[in-house]
């Protein structure tokens, strides 16, 4: 069967040629988050930067990031240490993880309570 008959397969018009062709699905896979250009030290010593009296549009330049990037990682590392930052990384994935399992046994739950209420 062709891929394009397959239901709800994504399909993109190219730019350049005008013919439709797949789309590939990045980060199919919910377990592993995107992964970022930057470790926790890294993002650390840019928050330092700023901290030091750097202005923020130089310090996005200088590593290429944006203003919205730099404000979201002092919301969320700000005043951590890159150790502290590590730990909190592994459990934001770890409840992640929780809350998939949790969520898959509740339906299984309401799937019996439907199938035992029938009668037959």
């Amino acid at each position: 069967m062709p891929f394009f008959l397959i239901k709800n397969f994504p399909l993109v018009k190219t730019r350049v040629s005008g013919k439709f062709v797949a789309q590939k699905k990045l980060n199919q896979d919910m377990e592993q988050p995107m992964r970022s250009r930057f470790t926790h030290t890294q993002i650390h010593q840019i928050l330092q930067e700023s901290d030091l009296g750097a202005d923020v549009k130089e310090i996005c330049r200088k590593y290429g990031i944006s203003r919205n990037t730099f404000y979201n990682w002092k919301n969320k590392y700000g005043g951590m240490t890159p150790s502290d930052a590590k730990i909190k990384h592994e459990l934001e994935i770890e409840n992640r993880r929780l809350k998939k399992m949790v969520a898959e046994r509740d339906l299984e739950i309401e799937a019996m309570k439907e199938l035992l209420s029938k009668k037959w």
